[in-house]
């Protein structure tokens, strides 16, 4: 019926947030998704994302340490998932929702090639 549902697995997500560039790690992701009419795709990621895996990133990226420290009291403050030995919990809830629209990969290796520039 063009319904897909499956998950159990980690996604990493490239970002580009403020200029800055940094990978997002969905541990544990979820996805449902349905196929549509024109062959596009309307659905739902969800998972767990590690507050302290998260930071490591904002750090690597070079995020002005103001913005990195609010970062840093939002995601602590807002963990949900993932307790420690104290019961603190280290993730947090992530979901979007996405679209998807129907492609193809040319394939390089056939006799028609770009323009050199």
């Amino acid at each position: 019926d063009g319904h897909f549902v499956g998950g159990g697995v980690d996604v990493v997500l490239p970002l580009d947030i403020l200029s800055f560039e940094l990978d997002m790690r969905i541990s544990d992701a979820r996805v449902d998704f349905r196929v549509q009419p024109d062959g596009s795709l309307v659905g739902v990621l969800g998972g767990g994302l590690q507050a302290a895996e998260f930071m490591a990133a904002l750090d690597m990226a070079a995020v002005p340490q103001d913005l990195r420290d609010f970062v840093r009291r939002l995601m602590f403050q807002r963990a949900d998932l993932a307790p420690d030995d104290t019961g603190a919990c280290q993730a947090v809830s992530t979901a979007m929702v996405f679209r998807a629209v129907p492609s193809f990969l040319a394939d390089w290796e056939a006799d028609v090639r770009p323009p050199v520039p």
